[in-house]
């Protein structure tokens, strides 16, 4: 035989073997055995690792194994749960968690001589929905000498107590418990406060044997005024 004829034989019988095969047809059948990506959320190990969504390395700062909550989910545990950079009573999301005492304070004051004026314990939540606000009668005529600097400072007595207006329960019990109660403080005034090198007209509180800036006031023509922060605070 002609050795075309020989190579074609060959040839022939090659493709006839192929096509007879064992009888699978595998015919349009997908045989690529590369692996899926992994899907994070539907449940099924989609690239044969062991690892099914977020446990799998690859869903790694995947927005579906994202675990941070969306919300401040404790107001007073000094954690940023949510990491938006407020904390606890800080944040907005503790708006109905936590709130704001504000004193404002007015006083016809002689120096060395004698206090007379009043004060407004304001109570709000910290979107400043309001809570309660009481009001006293504050006088005194124990000036002090302890406040180095002070134009002048005394132990000021609450007195009367009167709630004005809403309903302070959902305060902290440690609260209630001052509201009712005659106690005195030690209330003072600086025109010239060293503030981080800039003088300012201070109001001065005296606890433990200190005193402490908390907020500016004014005293003109005898007249004290002033409003200070009190407490930022879980209820």
């Amino acid at each position: 035989m002609p050795k075309m004829q020989i190579l074609f034989a060959t040839g022939l019988l090659a493709w006839v073997a192929s096509c007879s095969g064992d009888g699978d047809d595998d015919e349009g059948e997908d045989t690529d055995t590369t692996p899926e990506d992994e899907d994070c959320n539907d449940g099924v190990d989609n690239d044969d690792d062991g690892d099914t969504d977020c446990d799998d390395s690859d869903c790694a700062g995947d927005a579906a194994c994202d675990t941070t909550p969306t919300a401040e989910t404790d107001c007073s545990d000094e954690v940023d749960e949510d990491e938006d950079g407020y904390t606890d009573c800080l944040d907005a999301d503790c708006a109905s968690s936590c709130f704001v005492w504000v004193e404002n304070g007015t006083a016809t004051v002689v120096p060395e001589v004698s206090y007379d004026g009043t004060a407004e314990w304001v109570f709000d939540l910290i979107d400043y929905s309001p809570i309660c606000t009481y009001n006293y009668d504050v006088s005194s005529t124990a000036s002090l000498t302890t406040c180095d600097g002070c134009d002048f400072a005394f132990t000021v007595q609450f007195d009367n107590a009167t709630l004005a207006s809403g309903d302070c329960t959902p305060l902290p019990a440690e609260i209630q418990a001052l509201l009712t109660t005659s106690s005195s403080y030690e209330y003072g005034f600086d025109s010239d406060y060293d503030y981080a090198g800039t003088p300012i007209a201070a109001f001065m509180y005296g606890y433990g044997g200190s005193w402490y800036a908390l907020a500016e006031a004014t005293f003109v023509d005898g007249q004290f005024d002033y409003q200070v922060l009190w407490a930022y605070s879980p209820l």
